[in-house]
């Protein structure tokens, strides 16, 4: 299954761009903001049914490539709740690390954060 995102919109937090399946129907959304060169990605999300297929990573990934090319962050930070071990798996596997201890407004949070070179603009 090839996946896209969505056109922006605005969102409580910051932005949301919806994740579309190949023919347009939307299986789940991404919620981000950009803060001093970054861009903080607050809560990635699919439908029930499209999970543990890749298309989370998916979705990341093309927002790497925007995010890079359309707004020129220098990176990406990704706030994870720390009772949520499957999100922290989530962004290692995807190649982010550890950054800051996270301000989540209800509890703890992880930071992870990925620098973005112009290779991963490709």
């Amino acid at each position: 299954m090839r996946i896209g995102l969505g056109t922006v919109q605005k969102s409580d937090s910051g932005e949301r761009r919806a994740i579309m399946d190949e023919v347009g129907k939307e299986i789940g959304y991404v919620e981000f903001a950009l803060s001093d060169g970054w861009l903080d990605v607050w809560w990635v999300e699919l439908a029930v049914e499209h999970r543990r297929r890749g298309l989370g990573v998916d979705a990341v990934r093309l927002l790497e490539v925007e995010a890079r090319r359309r707004w020129g962050v220098r990176g990406i930070r990704a706030e994870v709740p720390v009772e949520n071990g499957l999100a922290l798996y989530f962004w290692l596997r995807l190649g982010y690390r550890p950054g800051a201890a996270g301000s989540r407004r209800a509890g703890e949070a992880f930071v992870m954060e990925r620098g973005l070179s112009a290779a991963s603009a490709e």
